[in-house]
Order: C-alpha cells, then structure tokens, then sequence
C-alpha cells in the first residue's frame, strides 16, 4: 500500500502541459491529470450481460444455485443465490460460484484497482480476483471480502492488488459458500498502473 501511496504522490502535477494519452506515473494522463488506466469491467445494466459469466454449484447432488440479472435500486446487477449446502456425501468447498471474463492488463502494468459494488446476505462471501497468465492459467488469486448487510444495497469496495510479472489478465470469480443466501454485484470496474 506505500509504494501504490508513494506512486499516486509522484503522479501529482505531472501531467500539467502534457496531452491526453501521455505516459505518466500511475497510467496515463486525462484532462491535465495523472491518472490509472481504465481496463473496464462489468456494468451489468444492458439485459443478458451476465451471459458472459460462468456459474456452478460445487458439490454433487445439489440444488443449483442461480445467477441472474436483477433490479438493484435503480439500476441493474446480478444476483448469485444458493440453496440447501453442502447437499449428499463429502465435499470440498461447497458453495456457488460464478466466474467473469477475463480483462487484459495493459502491458507493464501489475498493479490492479477493483472498484465494485456488492452485498450478501450472510457472512463467507466474497470476491477473488484472479490474476492468469498468456496460456489462461491461473497465477494467484486474492480475495476482498464483500460486506454482509441483510436486504441492504450493494455498498462500493475498492481493492488494490500487485500481480506477478507473468500474470497478462484478471478476472472476477464471485464466491457464496453459505446456504440459502444471496451474494448481489452492482458492477465491477479495473483499473491498472505500473
């Protein structure tokens, strides 16, 4: 987090004079100012948006859970529910899942900024960010915890994370071991620097 502090500090001012798209400390300069790369993400408001997303359920014999598209105040998100867990014999990590595409990094970037908006309904959820190499294999996986407020708005979150030089892209995997609970994300937004 100091060196991220120490690089934002760096970024002050250096921009004044330059044109946008310039090369400066922490991305690229926009309107006079030095900020990250914008990588985009996910919005979640145009209909079938979380098509592109992969969902299960870990676990044999269960109810699956499901992942759709829902109002979340005046806006659109998506939803991750689970039912009953875990459900017959043993099992490791019981729990529904659901994963994004992935989201290049810019050349010589290994820091990630996520910005999103979540909540759950019980505690254990969570967001991983996993960070995955040209061949599309995974290189290290963090997690942000995602707030627990039950029939609360999604409440915004930032997380910063430093990738290994190999990792080329990153993707989201959204995380609900609990049972019969829901895990709601209003959008989620990378950003990346040096």
């Amino acid at each position: 987090m100091l060196a991220f502090l120490s690089t934002a500090e760096r970024a002050a001012g250096q921009c004044r004079g330059l044109s946008d798209g310039s090369t400066c400390a922490v991305g690229r300069c926009t309107s006079s100012t030095c900020r990250p790369v914008d990588l985009g993400g996910f919005d979640l408001e145009a209909a079938g948006s979380e098509a592109s997303w992969v969902n299960w359920t870990n676990c044999t014999n269960c109810t699956p859970s499901t992942f759709q598209r829902v109002a979340v105040g005046s806006r659109f998100g998506v939803r991750l529910t689970t039912s009953a867990l875990p459900c017959s014999g043993a099992c490791q990590f019981p729990g529904g899942y659901a994963l994004s595409p992935a989201v290049s990094l810019t050349a010589g970037h290994r820091t990630v900024l996520v910005r999103l908006e979540a909540v759950a309904s019980a505690t254990g959820a969570q967001l991983k960010l996993i960070g995955q190499d040209s061949a599309g294999a995974d290189v290290i996986q963090q997690d942000l915890a995602v707030p627990q407020v039950a029939g609360g708005a999604p409440q915004t979150r930032f997380g910063v994370f430093v990738m290994p030089a190999t990792v080329t892209a990153v993707r989201v995997r959204l995380e609900q071991p609990t049972p019969n609970a829901q895990l709601t994300v209003d959008g989620v937004q990378f950003f990346s620097m040096p």
